[in-house]
């Protein structure tokens, strides 16, 4: 979807990054304008729900359903302990 965006808007493409990019800081991805993916699920609803682009492509219906879907899943996940969890918090405390 964001490739055909970029075909059709005429949007110019990076040029490929040769590092390793796990091996840079913070610091330097940002010099080099390398943005990070979200770290959460929510993180990812909240950029999902602010993308026009998603929106036109799904329609406003479909679109809308999985941002609720997707909500409900993240509801879900906040409220479960995992067995790391467990494992790891319930001796010390």
């Amino acid at each position: 979807m964001c490739g055909i965006d970029d075909i059709n808007n005429k949007l110019n493409s990076i040029s490929p990054i040769k590092k390793n990019l796990f091996k840079m800081t913070d610091k330097e991805r940002k010099q080099m304008g390398i943005k990070s993916l979200p770290s959460s699920l929510y993180e990812a609803i909240q950029n999902f729900k602010n993308s026009e682009l998603m929106k036109q492509t799904l329609g406003e219906d479909l679109f809308e359903k999985i941002i609720e879907a997707k909500e409900k899943e993240w509801d879900k996940y906040k409220v479960t302990v995992s067995q790391w969890e467990l494992d790891n918090y319930l001796i010390k405390y």
